[in-house]
């Protein structure tokens, strides 16, 4: 996850855009991210895909009130896409919690 101009997105297959570039649907930025440094930058615009950008806001306010009741420490972000009229919605969440009572023992 990275934090962008205050808010958190994820890093996914499904706002990557190749060649270590990904984008943030909220703030419609693009960004480099360096997994080394978990750092993000060279901050641009992005345009969303109009067709399914108000499928993807609806789903998004959803999606986030229920990642914020049962992921009090998790990050969520909705991708959207269209092709040939057909519109794909991806809701993801990320979140965790160190529990160091909660873990397998492997022998």
């Amino acid at each position: 996850m990275v934090t962008i101009y205050c808010l958190q997105t994820l890093i996914t297959e499904f706002n990557d855009l190749g060649g270590s570039r990904f984008f943030d649907p909220r703030t419609k930025q693009s960004f480099k991210y360096d997994c080394i440094r978990d750092e993000a930058t060279a901050h641009g615009s992005w345009s969303e895909d109009s067709a399914a950008e108000p499928w993807r806001a609806a789903l998004e306010t959803l999606w986030t009130m229920y990642a914020r009741e049962h992921y009090t420490n998790g990050v969520s972000a909705v991708f959207g896409s269209s092709s040939n009229g057909m519109i794909t919605l991806t809701a993801c969440v990320e979140g965790h919690q160190f529990q160091p009572k909660n873990f397998w023992y492997v022998f």
